[in-house]
């Protein structure tokens, strides 16, 4: 079963901000003001080393609390021990786990603390998923909507590659069972009868349906190895809306 990993989180999570000490009592209170003024950031945690031991995690909510009671200035005061470091290989469902019971995580890549994931991280991850996941499904529905309309045999094109059964069984594949792959094999079989694409380059519009498959088979396995182009996807929405 493939491992969904926190990668599908690291283009939304922030750039880190952190402070390095051997200890956390080395910290002035001046040098946290002053992290915590410029970086406008929630929490500022504490390396000995980029690569070494994580000593604790400051946060600016406690930090102001504390002003606010005027209390003494105390560091292991207004540590928050619930922020947790974690691989940008880790699996994606237990990473969430950890951050419902924590305002936030960090994230360590090939060995290095670089990222910060929040909530908001989470949000803004799934909703760029979402919104592509939509666009391509818009695409699909259109190419099975003309694949209805010109009464395109599928069946005969999808035997070139023998990809004309469901789930490897002897049940013929209907329409709602089709892929992108499916998608070329038939397009590229039946040109000359989708009488609409008449103007349309065959070799452009096989090219892009070929990147929006690969680009869907990135997004469905959350491996984010794919840079997002608008072009191919707007490119083939135009070709299919004539």
């Amino acid at each position: 079963m493939y491992k969904f990993s926190s990668i599908f989180l690291e283009p939304k999570s922030k750039n880190l901000v952190y402070l390095r000490s051997n200890k956390i009592d080395d910290i002035t209170q001046e040098t946290l003001d002053k992290k915590f003024y410029k970086e406008e950031v929630s929490y500022i945690p504490v390396f000995n080393s980029i690569k070494g031991q994580h000593l604790g995690t400051f946060s600016r909510k406690k930090y102001f609390l504390l002003k606010l009671k005027r209390k003494r200035f105390n560091l292991f005061k207004i540590l928050d021990d619930k922020i947790h470091v974690v691989d940008l290989n880790d699996n994606l469902f237990d990473v969430l786990k950890k951050l419902k019971d924590s305002s936030g995580l960090i994230l360590k890549i090939n060995g290095e603390y670089k990222k910060f994931i929040s909530p908001r991280t989470v949000s803004n991850s799934f909703e760029h998923y979402t919104s592509k996941i939509i666009l391509i499904e818009s695409i699909e529905i259109k190419i099975r909507e003309k694949i209805k309309k010109y009464k395109i045999n599928f069946i005969d094109s999808l035997k070139i590659k023998n990809q004309h059964y469901k789930n490897n069984n002897d049940e013929l594949k209907g329409i709602d069972d089709l892929t992108f792959f499916d998608y070329n094999l038939i397009f590229n079989d039946n040109w000359d009868n989708f009488k609409f694409l008449k103007l349309v380059s065959k070799s452009d519009f096989l090219d892009n349906l070929n990147v929006v498959s690969q680009y869907r088979n990135d997004l469905f396995h959350f491996r984010n190895k794919l840079d997002f182009e608008e072009k191919p996807f707007k490119d083939l929405i135009k070709d299919l809306t004539y």
